[in-house]
């Protein structure tokens, strides 16, 4: 009963598929066989089959695989596009920068131009950084040589001074030896006035010791007479 199910559901099934398998192009192929080839024939169409699905969905697998890389791929470039972007407006700012920076540094080489020769300026617009450096070597040298000249000045002051300093005391002492002579001078007249007195007063006396003497003895003898008188005085 159960083999006889089978074959009534197989029979069923057959039936049921009878219009798609004659209206299938491999049916005509499929009847052209002999009933006993029939089961291989098939099996090797199923077998070519499988391969050919087998391909298809390695195919398809690698289509899937290319999509996400494609999507991938997508993605990146719409990132990248962005990023681009991005960099264009941070470049079109930085160049815009620059233009401002590059006014502003012409403005201030314009306001230089009175203070700088030609040459460096076209220095400072062509290179810049090579220009300054040397501009500040050359202030360095230039503070090193008005450095070295206020010290030589310094120098030179300080000798100046002491040179004045020499010659106030130089006057000094000129202006001393002048009050010395003056003075000798001075005494000299004096001593002459002294020794014309001094003669005037010894009169004939050769020496003041011999007019000392003159002069004690005149005053013995005015005290003698003076005596005498008094003597003379009292007897009266």
């Amino acid at each position: 009963k159960e083999l006889l199910r089978q074959h009534e559901q197989l029979t069923a099934r057959h039936q049921a598929l009878a219009p798609d398998l004659e209206s299938h192009p491999l049916a005509a192929q499929l009847l052209d066989r002999d009933a006993d080839k029939r089961d291989g024939w098939l099996s090797q169409q199923l077998s070519q089959l499988s391969e050919v699905i087998s391909r298809d969905e390695q195919r398809q697998q690698a289509l899937l695989a290319l999509q996400k890389d494609a999507a991938r791929l997508q993605q990146q470039l719409q990132a990248a596009t962005e990023a681009s972007q991005t960099a264009a407006g941070h470049v079109a700012e930085q160049l815009k920068q620059l233009e401002a920076d590059g006014q502003r540094l012409e403005e201030e080489l314009t306001a230089f131009t009175p203070l700088v020769s030609p040459r460096v300026l076209e220095g400072l617009r062509s290179d810049a950084s090579a220009t300054v450096l040397q501009l500040e070597q050359q202030v360095t040298q230039r503070l090193d040589q008005l450095e070295q000249q206020h010290e030589e000045q310094q120098e030179q002051t300080e000798r100046q001074q002491k040179i004045e300093k020499q010659q106030v005391e130089q006057q000094a002492r000129v202006h001393r030896q002048t009050e010395l002579a003056q003075e000798v001078t001075r005494l000299g007249e004096q001593r002459q006035n002294s020794q014309q007195t001094l003669a005037g007063l010894l009169g004939e006396h050769a020496s003041a010791e011999q007019w000392q003497q003159a002069l004690e003895q005149t005053i013995e003898q005015a005290r003698q007479a003076e005596s005498l008188a008094a003597q003379a005085l009292q007897d009266i």
